[in-house]
């Protein structure tokens, strides 16, 4: 009786997992969820109810620790809040994704009480590397990202004997709106895009990430200094929009175009949002 039980339950939560990861509009949590960004993964602990076999147990822990992802899944931003245009959201492509990265979940440990017949099952989902987050879900959300014009500028740097910025840290500490999420952008006063994930490489997304996040402004050069980052430009944003794009003055887009001409900063993903 158990073993039915337990696929006609997987396929339940199949069924519904891109449902709750993508309703009919991208939903972030209350919280910033900075944690999973600054830990590389999100993990799960599954606890199945008592008197059962061993592989019953441990299947069913599994199951409620998948449960369990999904909860703390829906709590990670992924982009801005984004009204679909078709009620369909179950599209082959996110479906066949998103159920890749719930189910192919990495073990991170598992116990069997004898005694008491349950099992304990923790499993997590890495942000970054081959099937993490950002190699799965990005992929799959790109296509609802708001299609928006680029910033483009004429400025060119003085030849001042200044080095170049080679990395940039927002301040978004201001703002308590503002959520770290797989899709952040940033944004000049008119809407154009100055940086979005799209600018960097497939394999730079799985490595590291579009951005990073710190909460002092010490360890946001930490960060850029271990992505070779020597000097980093720092602006303050002047706005948030739908809780995860960034508006910075016409003045930062300015310098933040023209020092990336020379140093490739945003298309290396050097850049670090300062939280509060």
């Amino acid at each position: 009786m158990f073993l039915p039980e337990m696929r006609k339950e997987m396929n339940q939560i199949k069924q519904f997992i891109i449902m709750v990861l993508f309703p009919v509009y991208f939903v972030y949590a209350q919280d910033t969820n900075i944690d999973f960004f600054q830990q590389g993964a999100i993990k799960a602990i599954g606890i199945s109810a008592e008197g059962q076999s061993k592989y019953a147990a441990i299947t069913s822990a599994e199951i409620i620790a998948q449960r369990n992802l999904i909860e703390k899944i829906k709590g990670v931003s992924l982009s801005s809040v984004t009204q679909m245009k078709n009620s369909k959201i179950t599209s082959d492509i996110i479906q066949t994704r998103v159920q890749g990265l719930i189910v192919g979940a990495i073990s991170c440990g598992k116990k069997y009480d004898e005694k008491k017949g349950f099992a304990e099952v923790c499993l997590q989902m890495p942000m970054h590397g081959r099937g993490g987050v950002f190699d799965v879900v990005y992929p799959a959300i790109q296509e609802f990202v708001p299609k928006t014009k680029p910033f483009q500028s004429h400025k060119a740097v003085t030849s001042s004997g200044k080095r170049s910025f080679d990395g940039l840290i927002v301040d978004v500490s201001h703002y308590t709106s503002f959520q770290p999420a797989i899709v952040n952008r940033i944004l000049d006063r008119y809407g154009r895009v100055v940086y979005e994930p799209s600018m960097i490489s497939h394999q730079l997304m799985m490595e590291t990430g579009p951005v990073q996040f710190a909460t002092s402004k010490g360890k946001a050069e930490a960060i850029l200094a271990d992505l070779g980052a020597k000097n980093p430009l720092f602006i303050r944003s002047e706005n948030i929009q739908s809780g995860t794009d960034v508006v910075i003055s016409d003045n930062d887009a300015e310098n933040i175009y023209a020092h990336n001409q020379q140093s490739n900063m945003l298309h290396r993903a050097r850049v670090v949002f300062l939280l509060k």
